[in-house]
């Protein structure tokens, strides 16, 4: 790669939010683990803010998750999705989430959640560039 990046785009690992997670019980209706306690939970929000408070030239970001992400913690009522929302938001993101089912393209059934993020650049405000994405996917979203 030659210059700089300006976009990021990746897939965290998903065992801290995925369905398989929450049928795993230590006793009766108790989780055996819970998200912010999962090995790979720091991947997605000390990591990943690091990375990107390190690199402000990155003017363009995208994540997938799995549908699990925009469960809420049952002890602060905030969810995964929130949560790394407003992280992006601290760094200058304008930021929107969008839910797209796969199997509109492909043989799955399992819901994804895409979370993008713009800065502002050559005019066009982060803002706009997010509606612009979600315009064009024409898909049911969130934008905040």
């Amino acid at each position: 790669v030659h210059g700089e990046v300006h976009l990021r785009s990746a897939g965290f690992p998903c065992p801290p939010h995925s369905q398989m997670r929450s049928r795993v019980h230590d006793g009766p209706g108790r989780l055996a683990l819970r998200a912010q306690d999962h090995p790979d939970y720091n991947l997605m929000f000390v990591d990943e803010r690091n990375y990107l408070a390190a690199n402000q030239h990155i003017q363009r970001v995208m994540y997938e998750q799995v549908y699990g992400f925009l469960r809420a913690d049952r002890v602060t009522g905030v969810s995964p999705l929130e949560k790394f929302k407003s992280m992006l938001r601290r760094l200058g993101f304008a930021v929107c989430h969008c839910i797209i089912c796969p199997s509109d393209v492909q043989d799955s059934s399992r819901r994804r959640v895409y979370i993008v993020g713009y800065r502002d650049i050559d005019g066009e405000t982060g803002a706009s560039a997010c509606q612009r994405f979600l315009t064009r996917l024409n898909v049911a979203s969130e934008f905040c």
